[in-house]
């Protein structure tokens, strides 16, 4: 004698199977949307930097650390290290072109699902946090970009991080800490979770575009 009891029983333990795979499926599915590789559109590229990047094949994945024949969102967004090095003129407080190359970029990589790579807080001493990161905003590196860090001069650079570290730090701290280490990892090529940088700092916002300057007459 069938027991109907049994049957409900069955049924649902089937039910909450078939809802678990649906569950997982889904999740599998909106965790390729969220990181999607695409080739990166040029359209849109600032125009003030066009004749030095696009022109010049600075842009082509070979320059840039990557294997791929085209330059794809995951060699753009993630292992090129300095990707906007092709810039007409370096980072700077009143550099409107840097500015609207990091925008753009922030605007590729974030349709991907990606945001910029940023120099993590845990990577120096506590003691020379507020001299190194005032010392990057006023390089015009107010959002901590790897972008940004790596695009100014590697001994500039090393003596600003020197000079915070000899003026703020103990002993121990300063024989510990290694600037110019500290910078060559940050900008050796590789993903940027594996190079002493992270993809957003707890302490910071989320990428936001940045506010242009104008520049002084």
């Amino acid at each position: 004698m069938d027991d109907p009891k049994g049957h409900r029983q069955v049924a649902s333990v089937a039910w909450l199977m078939i809802r678990m795979i649906f569950l997982t499926i889904v999740a599998e599915i909106c965790d390729a949307q969220k990181y999607r590789n695409y080739y990166v559109d040029l359209g849109g590229f600032p125009e003030c930097a066009a004749a030095n990047c696009i022109t010049s094949r600075q842009l082509s994945p070979s320059r840039l650390g990557c294997l791929e024949a085209n330059l794809t969102t995951d060699c753009f967004c993630s292992t090129a290290v300095t990707p906007l090095a092709c810039a007409p003129s370096g980072p700077s407080d009143e550099d409107n072109c840097w500015f609207e190359l990091e925008d753009w970029f922030a605007g590729v990589c974030g349709k991907a699902g990606r945001t910029a790579p940023v120099i993590a807080a845990s990577g120096v001493p506590a003691c020379i946090h507020d001299c190194v990161f005032f010392w990057l905003a006023s390089q015009g590196c107010r959002t901590r970009t790897r972008n940004c860090f790596c695009a100014l001069p590697r001994r500039v650079t090393v003596d600003a991080a020197e000079g915070c570290l000899s003026r703020n730090c103990s002993s121990s701290e300063q024989n510990t800490f290694k600037p110019a280490v500290w910078r060559d990892t940050i900008c050796t090529l590789g993903p940027a979770d594996a190079s002493g940088g992270e993809h957003h700092d707890s302490k910071l916002p989320k990428w936001t575009p940045l506010r242009y300057r104008e520049k002084s007459p």
